[in-house]
Order: structure tokens, then sequence, then C-alpha cells
């Protein structure tokens, strides 16, 4: 598996160092900007599931073992510093040949009689009954009628921070909306670059999900500084809340 990825062999006090210190911010920036690295963890899980769903090959099939372990890897690939060669990538997914399941299939598109793959009828016909009952008792006990009940904790402890501090909350408030929209902007834009991609070349997703967004096509800088500094801000509320917690009792003018 050692061909397939290349490795960040640094220890952390590396990644974080700025001169003879280490940066909190720094090794924050580095975790944020590697999470965002595509893992191609979705698209090597199904076409593992078409190469074992073909009966002529199945799960002791070479591609089968070999997707499998790649998968295996690709899991907490950012953790353990691996990048999946892009190379070896490529050459791998598209000598697969591989046909569609039945049940990866949108559900315009696939059969719902005279099935005979186990993957097929379970997917297809058994969970879907099952689960349809399952949710019909949660949401019944729930009593989804008036919404999901917030966590009262939660709420208490909001409430009072917005009490004793309420332009701090304001000023998240604000700053996570701004973040928001710009998630949203940027996720859209990505979805157009990535639809005229599979236009192009519709070998580069997978098959369940062929518009499925990439961030390959954004800017990967601009989108980091821009959780970076919601972080920041989240962390800093945080900080003001624990000073103003662990400070003697003070008497607040109105």
């Amino acid at each position: 598996m050692e061909q397939h990825f290349d490795q960040d062999k640094r220890p952390v006090t590396e990644v974080a160092s700025v001169g003879n210190s280490l940066s909190c911010e720094k090794f924050i920036e580095y975790g944020i900007s590697t999470s965002l690295i595509v893992s191609e963890l979705g698209t090597c899980t199904n076409r593992h599931a078409c190469v074992v769903y073909d009966r002529q090959r199945g799960y002791e099939h070479p591609s089968a073992i070999t997707l499998a372990r790649l998968a295996s890897r690709l899991v907490d690939s950012s953790k353990q510093g691996l990048a999946l060669k892009w190379d070896k990538w490529t050459q791998i997914r598209d000598n697969l040949n591989t046909i569609i399941p039945e049940y990866l299939k949108p559900k315009g598109e696939r059969r719902t009689s005279n099935l005979t793959h186990t993957m097929d009828i379970l997917v297809i016909e058994t969970i879907p009954t099952f689960q349809d009952v399952v949710l019909g008792s949660f949401h019944a006990k729930l009593q989804s009628t008036r919404g999901t009940p917030i966590d009262p904790d939660i709420k208490a402890f909001y409430d009072k921070i917005r009490t004793v501090e309420p332009l701090m909350i304001q000023k998240l408030r604000k700053t996570l909306i701004v973040l928001r929209e710009d998630w949203k902007g940027r996720i859209a834009r990505g979805s157009q670059e990535n639809r005229q991609q599979v236009q192009m070349n519709p070998t580069l997703l997978s098959p369940r999900n062929r518009l499925k967004r990439s961030i390959s096509g954004l800017d990967k800088l601009s989108l980091v500084r821009s959780v970076f500094s919601g972080l920041i801000v989240s962390m800093t509320c945080v900080q003001n809340t624990i000073a103003l917690h662990s400070s003697p009792t003070t008497s607040r003018s109105p």
C-alpha cells in the first residue's frame, strides 16, 4: 500500500513550530487544510461495491482486495499524514470496467421487480420497509409535530451567556452567519464546476453520486482562512466565557 500514498512524517513540533516556539494557530490551520484534501474514500468504497456486485468477481477478486485495502487507509489518511498518489489512483480507478449495481442507481432508474442479487433485495425491498417502521416509531415517541426537543442543558448555558454577554453573542452570530453564506456560495460554485468536469469526463465520479461535490475546484486557501477566522472567533468566545466564570463575581450595571 505504501506505493499508493505519500506520507508527511514530520513530528507535531515541526508542523506547529514558529521559530523556537509553537503556534496553536498554525497547528489548527494545518489540521483544517489537511482535512480539506480530497481523500477519494467515497469513490473507492463505491467502486469496491461495484466490483463485488459482479458475480464473476466478488470479494476475493484482486481488484476488490486492493480497493478494500485502500479504503482502510483512506479512512484515517489525514490523521496519518497520508495523501493518495493521483497517478496511481487514476490507473486503478479507470481500469476497473465495472457495472453500476441496481441498488446504487437513482430510484427512478433502478429495477424494482425480478430482483435476484442479495444486495438489491436487501437495499431496494427490505431496508425501506424496516426503515419506515423504525422512523415512524421514533417520530411518534418524539412527538415530531412539535419538533425535536432542544437539549435543556445546552439551552440553559446559551441563555445564561446571552444574558451576561449579549454583545459577545451578537458578534459570534454575525460571524457565523457570514461564514455560512460564504460556505453556501463556495459550495454552489464548486457544484457548478463539478458538473462541468463530469460532462467532460464522467469517470471522475463514482456511479452512485455523479454530481458529488468536489473540493478540488475551490480556492482551498481562501476557504481555510474563512473557516479559520470563524474558529478563532469561537475560541475567543469560549476563552472569554471561561474567564468570566472563573473570576470572582462582580456587580454589573444593567
